[in-house]
């Protein structure tokens, strides 16, 4: 497959990308910039009515043959100028890697935990609570507080409802 149709079909998610992988694996390799781009940017037409892609792109990591290549790249991304849907995406997918034994992704996503002004949030305080349970929820309430004593950020109450749904009280 020429890498700029493997490029479009993986970024609107169809299934031809799964049985191209299925395939003819060896020839992944050619493509992974465009699966490392299609996990680092959220292409989405409309990411608030899509659903999220996280587990499509998991399964197009894992086909690729090359995963811990890909996951490094994906979590140096958090370190980056990644913001918004971007960023959400890429947390989501951290989280993904961390669950199934990556021991670096947790520190990725501790180190890139950051506020976004675009959206007047921190964003992957629920992926760092999931993944890393009440020290991870002591690391989000800390980095919140530091935000909140230096600038006045008054934020919102809904990271601290999921970590008590997540949780418990």
């Amino acid at each position: 497959m020429y890498i700029q149709k493997f490029r479009y079909e993986l970024t609107h998610g169809l299934g031809s990308i799964i049985l191209y992988l299925k395939e003819i694996p060896a020839l992944t390799y050619r493509h992974l910039d465009a699966i490392a781009d299609a996990c680092i940017r959220n292409t989405a037409y409309d990411p608030q009515c899509d659903g999220s892609r996280e587990a499509y792109l998991w399964e197009v990591i894992q086909l690729s043959k090359a995963s811990p290549i890909l996951q490094e790249r994906i979590l140096d991304a958090l370190g980056g100028e990644v913001n918004g849907w971007d960023l959400l995406q890429v947390y989501r997918l951290a989280k993904i890697f961390a669950s199934h034994g990556n021991a670096t992704a947790v520190d990725a996503m501790k180190r890139g935990f950051r506020y976004d002004e675009e959206w007047n949030c921190f964003i992957g305080g629920e992926e760092i609570i999931e993944a890393e349970g009440a020290q991870g929820f002591l690391f989000v309430a800390q980095e919140i507080g530091k935000q909140i004593m230096s600038s006045g950020y008054e934020g919102d109450t809904f990271i601290w409802e999921f970590a008590k749904e997540f949780l418990g009280e």
